[in-house]
């Protein structure tokens, strides 16, 4: 069926692809926005703009000029809240909230927030180059620009050595004139993604892992996880209900909400919360392994104003790990070999380079820096990572 209806997708990389995906299944032409030319999801749209998404103040103007039927916006693993807010508005199209693209731009204004509705935040001091207030604070602590994306200028500091020269390369990375400095921590790190509909939540729970990547520090960069997180039941209604909470405040009446948690004593953490869906491919993959429901294309369906008779959520008897491609080489890709994996394709939901031939590699800083990707299923929870390390085990990174 031919339609002149455009989604337009903010960004066009590895990560926003399962979106390019859902739009050709739905019939729906594309428009698509990244300032890389030669982005992936390009070769799926409709109509190109080669520009960057976050620094272009003319981009609305850019957008409205095209003259196209556009009826969604979207984006995931993309953290510009007050960029789609504003392009939302102007189209008069369904979108995330002013109070949430407000607070989920600055983390200053989201923990002042949090605190006055009596949430459990870290302790915390807004700290500037001139003054380094570590009062009332308690090694280790965790250094980031408020207004920060994936890991980009994150610090692991466990004391006070060189702690100035860390504090300088996260300015690097920040137009504030502020960062965070916060009280680290130590528990069970949990990561979530929410899709909230007709004020019910639906909830995936993954463990966070940094163990393997402990030897990256001062950088904190996630090395995937595990899912569902096996935590009580208890737990996992108190956690929803907190998810509940943290909406409300945001006015999220129903979309996405991505929250990283922290469990200590049994008590919940907030670390950071956003109205969008994370990276990992959660949303559109492995949501629909674990749960039979994918959050992306229930969303999309929200946004166009589909009927949706009901949302089939629950739980298989199933378990996921995702684990990222890292390499200790240095200097520029010459080949990724990729062998074959008859023996272990069934149990991989989905894999990914992000990094291709031509590619500089150096130490890993952010996640950004992350070579690729890979999640698998299994029954038993050590048997996905089993499959997982196996799928990375046989990468061979040339330089």
């Amino acid at each position: 069926m031919k339609t002149n209806k455009f989604v337009l997708i903010l960004g066009a990389g590895y990560e926003q692809l399962p979106i390019y995906y859902l739009c050709i299944k739905k019939s729906l032409k594309i428009i698509a926005v990244d300032k890389n030319i030669n982005a992936p999801g390009f070769k799926f749209a409709n109509h190109k703009i080669i520009t960057s998404i976050r620094r272009d103040k003319n981009l609305i103007k850019k957008i409205i000029k095209s003259k196209k039927d556009i009826v969604a916006v979207l984006t995931m693993a993309n953290d510009i809240p007050l960029i789609q807010y504003k392009i939302s508005k102007a189209l008069c199209l369904k979108g995330i909230s002013a109070t949430s693209a407000k607070l989920c731009s600055d983390k200053s204004l989201f923990y002042k927030k949090f605190i006055k509705n009596k949430f459990n935040i870290p302790n915390y001091n807004e700290v500037s180059k001139k003054n380094c207030n570590i009062k009332n604070l308690k090694f280790p602590l965790i250094l980031k620009p408020r207004d920060g994306r994936g890991s980009r200028g994150v610090f692991y500091i466990k004391n006070k050595k060189n702690y100035k020269n860390y504090l300088n390369e996260s300015f690097k990375t920040t137009k504030k004139k502020t960062l965070i400095l916060q009280q680290y921590i130590s528990g069970t790190q949990l990561s979530t993604e929410s899709l909230i509909y007709k004020n019910k939540i639906y909830t995936s729970i993954g463990i966070r892992n940094y163990k393997d990547t402990k030897y990256l520090l001062p950088y904190i960069i996630e090395n995937g996880g595990y899912n569902p997180a096996q935590i009580s039941l208890n737990m996992e209604l108190k956690i929803n209900q907190i998810l509940l909470n943290i909406a409300k405040i945001l006015k999220i009446k129903e979309g996405p909400l991505k929250c990283d948690l922290v469990i200590n004593n049994k008590k919940i953490y907030i670390l950071e919360a956003a109205p969008r869906f994370g990276g990992g491919y959660v949303a559109s993959h492995i949501t629909k392994i674990l749960y039979n429901c994918n959050f992306l294309e229930t969303y999309l369906d929200i946004l166009l104003n589909n009927k949706i008779k009901k949302i089939n959520f629950f739980k298989k008897k199933l378990y996921v790990c995702v684990r990222f491609v890292f390499s200790n080489k240095k200097g520029k890709i010459k080949k990724i070999i990729n062998p074959n994996y008859k023996d272990i394709k069934k149990n991989i939901i989905h894999s990914v380079f992000f990094k291709k031939i031509g590619s500089i590699l150096d130490d890993p800083k952010s996640h950004a820096d992350r070579i690729g990707y890979v999640s698998t299923f299994h029954k038993n929870k050590f048997m996905a990572l089993k499959i997982a390390n196996k799928f990375i085990s046989r990468i061979n990174i040339v330089t």
